[in-house]
C-alpha cells in the first residue's frame, strides 16, 4: 500500500532535493534493487527508481543510512 506522502513518479531533480530518509523511504517502496556490492563496513545498493538509478549507502556498524548517488546513465555505475 503506497504512502499518501510518496509520489507515483518522480525526477531526477526532486529526489535529489529530499533529504536522506525520504530519498530511502521512496527506494523501498518503490525502487527496483538491480545489484548490492560489499565494501568495508558498508554496503551499496543500486536501485532504479523512474527514469535514474541511484546507489544507497548503508554503515553496516553503526547500522545507519550514509548517503545516495543518484544519477541517469549505467556507466556511472563504477
Amino acid at each position: 500500500m503506497r504512502s499518501a506522502a510518496l509520489p507515483a513518479t518522480i525526477s531526477l531533480e526532486c529526489f535529489r532535493a529530499w533529504p536522506l530518509p525520504q530519498q530511502a523511504a521512496l527506494l523501498f517502496a518503490e525502487g527496483t534493487l538491480l545489484a548490492y556490492r560489499w565494501e568495508t563496513h558498508r554496503a551499496v545498493g543500486l536501485y532504479q527508481l523512474a527514469d535514474f538509478f541511484c546507489e544507497l549507502s548503508y554503515d553496516t556498524t553503526t547500522y545507519a543510512l550514509r548517503g545516495t548517488r543518484a544519477f541517469t546513465h549505467l556507466t556511472d555505475f563504477v
